[in-house]
């Protein structure tokens, strides 16, 4: 699946999303909803290769977030021992960015995001609604870059 992300001021950004990347979020999703008795969020990490403005997205691992009071912060050790792990054996793949089952972002996304930033400085989000409306046509998936605003 490739999908074109055009923020209406730069290039568009071409981005390959494998179907395994899928899979392994609905698996994800419904491991824990099995696991847990409920649905509930689930987020991950996206591996794969960035040139210039093409990002093929190849596979993804998921992430454990720890509650700290009233926010959600990534496990960052468990995080880059998967990466590590997967860089050897796929050397050429880096973090490209990271995924969630929320329709919609939140403030505590905010907090998953910056970590992510910690391994790419403009990391992709893929958003996957597991529960689509039943008359749904096309796949519940979105993807969306960083965008960065210069100060004017």
């Amino acid at each position: 699946m490739t999908e074109e992300v055009d923020s209406g001021t730069r290039s568009v950004l071409d981005v390959q999303l494998h179907p395994l990347v899928i899979l392994n979020i609905t698996d994800h999703w419904t491991r824990t909803k099995v696991t847990k008795g409920q649905a509930q969020r689930v987020v991950g990490a996206l591996l794969g290769v960035q040139s210039g403005r093409v990002i093929e997205i190849h596979t993804s691992f998921e992430l454990i977030l720890n509650e700290e009071g009233s926010e959600e912060m990534l496990d960052m050790k468990y995080l880059q021992l998967k990466r590590d792990h997967y860089m050897q054996v796929f050397a050429n793949y880096d973090v490209v960015g990271w995924y969630t089952t929320s329709t919609t972002l939140t403030d505590s996304d905010t907090n998953i995001h910056r970590c992510i930033m910690k391994h790419n400085e403009s990391p992709l989000v893929v958003q996957l609604d597991p529960s689509p409306p039943p008359e749904a046509t096309t796949l519940p998936l979105s993807i969306s870059e960083t965008v960065v605003h210069g100060a004017s």
